[in-house]
């Protein structure tokens, strides 16, 4: 691990012994709570974290739970993570950096961000102080291994999955925030990767004596439980959390010492629920299209830069006020001295597809330059082999089964070979 991807480790652990400071004690907790709530760097309105009382009416949270309050700066986005980070160090008094990076940190989806039920929903009475308890155990445990701390682990993390809204997945995931060296999180990415890579294997249901054994199978891996969660998002690139659809059968074509040929999806989309490992996967999409292999996890942050600064890499947020001007090309304003002139500027994606082009036509001048009319061959041939006869992609309407790259143009032979130089990734929520 490097010091600076792994940076988040003692904040979170500095975050999670400041809170048990409050265990018995949490007015003013919840005051600075919803103070950050509502502040418009945050989310601007505190009712995200309205509590649905059993008398039918709302209002704000009366209690809070320490994951729950953690949870702050892992359902938002970076730069708000970063205020809610920073808010709560403060309010702490942690006198140790915010980290830039949160690599192998699973994150929330903003609905299961409570850790616990609405009042009116059948939450109990001391269902909060259980969560506070099992945090209190851990902490304990980890600073004091014996039989005693051990044996009151599991009775609290026992407890702990009795709240409701509490899944195995929600509970560890929570004390791996706490103590990241010493809990591992078993949410579904991880626990699929150990099953698959290691052949350990994660039951539906597990209680505290067995959380323990699987810690102890981990352990002998030389690996680090922030490691192995950093390592399991792009594993699992294709289970539900983390949909993957390909849009199109384009192709880089890598030839390997035996002139084998490995076909590598370029152009995709990555969609599913916030904190799914999304932008995890698209980093590493991004640095395996261009470098044609997947980066070591440890050089994920540094080769995504360096190929940033190269202009071999983009990375592009869309938001309300984003515009055609800053996509494609747009009217700027220039100031020379007092006077004002105006210039068309290129926008992100025709800057990097005028440099995709350039590449392409300065390949044409070596002797491994790309032939243009059989990838667009092949582009039609791909696609015609996954659809069914009465689907295939003719362009002759008279029924004359020709390929598709015979009936096209100059101008269209040219947008096609763009695509086979240009990749595109696009990542949404659901």
């Amino acid at each position: 691990m490097t010091q600076e991807q792994y940076d988040w480790i003692p904040f979170f652990e500095a975050i999670a012994d400041g809170l048990l400071r409050y265990k018995n004690d949490r007015k003013e907790l919840i005051d600075k709570f919803h103070e950050i709530a509502k502040n418009k760097k945050y989310q601007g309105s505190e009712t995200i974290y309205h509590d649905r009382y059993e008398d039918g009416s709302t209002g704000p949270l009366k209690d809070i739970a320490p994951f729950t309050v953690m949870g702050l700066f892992l359902r938002v986005r970076h730069e708000k993570r970063i205020y809610a980070a920073t808010e709560l160090a403060n309010f702490l008094q942690i006198d140790i950096n915010i980290p830039n990076f949160f690599t192998g940190v699973p994150v929330l989806r903003p609905d299961k961000s409570w850790f616990f039920a609405f009042s009116s929903e059948g939450r109990k009475e001391n269902d909060i102080d259980i969560l506070w308890d099992v945090l209190a155990k851990a902490v304990n445990y980890v600073n004091d291994k014996n039989d005693d701390t051990k044996n009151k682990f599991i009775t609290a993390f026992n407890e702990a999955l009795t709240v409701k809204q509490v899944k195995q997945s929600s509970l560890t995931t929570g004390l791996y925030w706490a103590r990241p060296n010493h809990f591992p999180p078993l949410n579904d990415p991880f626990s699929n990767y150990i099953n698959n890579t290691f052949g350990i294997t994660v039951k539906e249901e597990i209680n505290g004596e067995e959380y323990l054994d699987i810690i102890d199978l981990l352990r002998k891996i030389d690996k680090s439980f922030p490691e192995i969660s950093c390592d399991a998002f792009p594993y699992n690139k294709n289970k539900t959390t983390n949909v993957v659809r390909e849009l199109s059968s384009t192709y880089n074509e890598q030839k390997s010492s035996n002139n084998m040929k490995t076909a590598i999806p370029r152009n995709q989309i990555f969609y599913g629920p916030p904190g799914t490992g999304k932008t995890y996967k698209t980093i590493d999409e991004a640095i395996r299209i261009v470098d044609g292999e997947y980066p070591q996890s440890n050089k994920r942050n540094s080769r995504f830069q360096e190929l940033k600064k190269d202009g071999k890499i983009e990375l592009i947020t869309f938001h309300q006020n984003y515009a055609y001007e800053d996509f494609i090309e747009g009217i700027k304003p220039k100031m020379e001295e007092e006077n004002i002139s105006y210039e068309i500027k290129d926008g992100i994606f025709k800057g990097i597809a005028n440099r995709a082009n350039e590449n392409r036509e300065d390949s044409k001048k070596t002797s491994t330059a790309t032939n243009v009319k059989e990838l667009i061959e092949q582009y039609a041939n791909d696609i015609n082999e996954q659809i069914s006869d009465e689907k295939k992609i003719y362009l002759d309407k008279t029924g004359d089964k020709k390929l598709l790259s015979t009936k096209l143009n100059t101008l269209q032979r040219e947008i096609y070979a763009l695509f086979y130089c240009l990749s595109i990734i696009i990542v949404r929520n659901i």
